[in-house]
């Protein structure tokens, strides 16, 4: 005869449901496997915990309000979210009401069937991103704090609500004399004991009871737990206390009631089959759901293959790869599988399949649980499709995608590395501070900051960032705040802006260039033509007057300085009426070999004692320039070098190239060792009529960045005060001639 009680303990055992049952109080009085897997929780921890400490405060108040109809009888079932450490996992509870001989009303058993998965999916298509967490909140029934000496310092509200007191009622009394021990000196002396004992450092358990306002005898598991400082001293115990009373008072459990194995099996929200040599043997009513038969005799003595298409999914047939699970089960393997079946109407369902062998009365039995995951597997179908569709868009965009998760790389699209020249396994998981220009850091991270409390959503920003070539690049960001694989995260749209930022710099230049051009020719109309007369006047009063002593050295004067402001009035003229650059194929190194010559024998170096010296790397690219216009620049860039220095001084020339993104550009940088560029002047020495010399016009820097700007180049400076100079000059090899 078949034992049917091991039977349904050992479905319960192995069933995907959780089972679990409550006293009337909510206790947890039973719960199978599943349940602990499901909650990530021991069958110890759980065992006479409150249900409700494994939910949520809405959800406690829809179980307390769902208890109160199950004792009239109520099956309904619901959704609840239970905590699993930092997860939530939805479950749909199937509750039955369980009474006593007498009728009486002493709990509930009742189905979990987890839902996590499907609601992770619908999720996952509403955002792809986005998950939400739950806060795990676990308390202890009773729970008090003692200072060393057993004085009470506090006492939660489900204590003081045991006893019918206040907080102030029973504060700062020793806690033997507090209304909980109060009945019973034994009962006082053993808590002294064990309070002594704690002191050793020691966890202490014991068993006692309390009576609580009613008057009714209630008993409790007590512990009380040491609270060790930096110093190694102990400065508070903890006693925490659990009600196990209703466990003493249950004599019947669970496994004990063949009736209530029967309702659990009838009762399991997945279809459980039993096969006895190859063929169903029997099966719940939830099979025949999930099947559409009117009855069990669709199943009975009926193999696996008679209720499937002849091929599954992966081609193979049906008849021999049912035949390979239940052979595998048979030998004590568990078998986890996807599986197509058949409905009676011949309509095919996708299934998930768990095979488990049991032996009863030496009788080899294999017990299968089938979920119907058809919509699990459209709803993966559907959120593959959105992915793909999603990682497409990002890839093909013009613009960088980045996600930043803790100051990490977490994405990058295929742009955003062609920025950087990095690979994908050179950038992903690495501190974007890497990248970013030093100057910029602290800014960028000031925004990261804002963005990860709230305090900012997006914001849109130009920073720096240097490349795998070292070189300088401006991007602009929009970036704002997600929640990505359930955390913080910034996510940004990135752009170059370096050639837009150059050109508008250009342009105000140009601009600039332009109206001081404008005033430049006035001015030097005004002063030119009275000026002109003075000089002819003067050079005439000086040929036709014999002047002596003092009034020669005064005309001499009026000569010279009259000369030296038409000098500088010809100056004007010059830059404000640019010639049109001529553009041809230009050997720099050739340029800088025959300036060397000129300076190395011009007598103000030669005063000075200055050394030059070039460094120029071999077989450099030739560029397309105006030979003139970049002479102008190095003629420029050396007399301001040499006027720089006092004395004993030296100016050094560097020339090599450069190749970034396949275009190819010269690199100059021009070094002195002079007097150097004080601060606040060094983000206006390309100004025009700037100039610190006495003697200076102001327009020797000002041509210069005019000549480089003309040939799509760019020219930076950094200066040390009584250290020196250094000008650093980028020239691209091709450039448009039509431009």
């Amino acid at each position: 005869m078949i034992n049917y009680d091991k039977i349904f303990q050992t479905f319960i055992d192995k069933m995907n449901d959780g089972i679990i049952q409550v006293d009337k109080n909510l206790n947890i009085v039973y719960c199978n496997p599943k349940v602990c897997e499901l909650l990530g929780q021991s069958f110890e921890h759980l065992h006479h915990n409150l249900l409700l400490d494994f939910l949520s405060p809405q959800n406690r108040e829809i179980v307390e309000k769902q208890f109160e109809l199950r004792e009239q009888g109520s099956h309904q079932s619901y959704e609840l979210e239970f905590h699993k450490n930092d997860q939530i996992i939805t479950a749909i509870l199937i509750p039955h009401p369980i009474y006593d001989e007498n009728n009486e009303f002493i709990g509930s058993v009742a189905v979990l069937n987890d839902i996590s998965e499907r609601k992770k999916f619908e999720q996952a298509l509403i955002s792809n991103e986005e998950k939400y967490k739950a806060i795990f909140n676990n308390n202890f029934q009773f729970t008090s704090l003692l200072d060393p000496k057993g004085i009470l310092l506090d006492a939660n509200q489900i204590a003081l609500d045991f006893i019918g007191k206040e907080k102030k009622d029973v504060i700062n009394q020793y806690f033997w004399d507090t209304p909980w021990w109060s009945h019973d000196k034994h009962i006082q002396q053993d808590l002294r004991n064990a309070i002594q004992h704690a002191l050793t450092g020691e966890i202490v358990h014991f068993e006692t009871y309390h009576i609580n306002a009613q008057g009714e005898k209630r008993y409790f598991d007590i512990t009380l737990k040491p609270v060790i400082d930096s110093n190694n001293e102990i400065i508070y115990i903890v006693p925490e206390s659990h009600d196990f009373t209703d466990r003493r008072n249950i004599t019947k459990s669970l496994y004990e009631n063949k009736k209530r194995y029967q309702l659990l099996f009838e009762m399991a929200s997945v279809g459980i089959i039993i096969l006895r040599e190859g063929s169903f043997f029997d099966c719940n009513k939830k099979t025949m759901e999930l099947f559409e038969a009117e009855s069990s005799r669709y199943f009975v003595d009926k193999s696996p293959e008679e209720l499937s298409p002849e091929k599954q999914k992966d081609g193979c047939y049906s008849n021999i790869k049912a035949q390979e699970y239940l052979k595998a089960a048979l030998e004590g393997t568990p078998q986890d599988f996807e599986w197509i079946f058949l409905k009676e109407s011949g309509k095919e369902f996708i299934a998930r399949v768990r095979l488990d062998l049991i032996v009863i009365n030496e009788t080899r039995f294999i017990q299968g649980f089938v979920t119907d995951i058809t919509e699990i597997k459209k709803a993966e179908q559907a959120l593959l499709e959105s992915e793909e569709k999603y990682r497409t868009l990002v890839e093909l965009a013009n613009d960088g995608v980045v996600i930043v998760q803790d100051g990490l790389l977490k994405f990058i699209n295929s742009r955003f590395l062609k920025m950087l020249g990095y690979s994908f396994q050179q950038a992903i998981n690495h501190p974007l501070e890497q990248f970013i220009h030093p100057d910029d850091r602290s800014h960028v991270f000031e925004y990261y900051k804002k963005r990860m409390k709230g305090e900012i959503s997006t914001n849109m920003y130009n920073f720096r960032i240097i490349t795998k070539d070292n070189r300088v690049i401006t991007i602009e960001a929009n970036i704002m705040r997600i929640i990505y694989q359930g955390k913080p995260a910034s996510f940004g749209f990135i752009r170059d802006v370096t050639e837009r930022l150059k050109l508008q710099e250009k342009l105000a230049f140009s601009e600039k260039m332009s109206t001081i051009g404008e005033l430049s020719r006035k001015v030097a109309h005004e002063i030119g033509n009275p000026l002109s007369s003075i000089l002819h006047s003067a050079s005439e009063l000086n040929d036709s007057v014999l002047l002596a002593g003092d009034e020669k050295i005064l005309m001499d004067i009026i000569l010279k300085e009259t000369k030296r402001l038409d000098e500088i009035i010809k100056n004007f003229l010059k830059f404000s009426r640019p010639r049109q650059p001529e553009y041809k194929t230009v050997n720099l190194a050739s340029i800088v070999n025959e300036l060397y010559l000129v300076f190395q024998n011009d007598q103000t170096f030669k005063e000075k004692n200055i050394v030059l010296e070039k460094t120029i790397e071999q077989d450099l690219p030739e560029i397309t320039a105006d030979p003139n216009m970049i002479k102008e620049v190095l003629w420029n860039i050396f007399l301001n070098a040499r006027d720089a220095i006092e004395t004993n001084g030296n100016i050094s020339l560097s020339l090599f190239s450069l190749l970034h993104e396949n275009a190819s550009s010269i690199q100059m940088i021009i070094k002195d060792n002079g007097k150097g560029i004080p601060k606040e002047n060094i983000n206006i020495i390309f100004e025009p009529y700037f100039t610190s010399k006495f003697t200076g016009s102001g327009l020797g820097l000002a041509t210069v960045k005019k000549n480089i700007s003309e040939h799509d180049g760019s020219i930076s400076v950094k200066s040390t005060i009584g250290k020196g100079t250094e000008f650093n000059i980028i020239l691209p090899v091709e450039r448009s001639i039509e431009k």
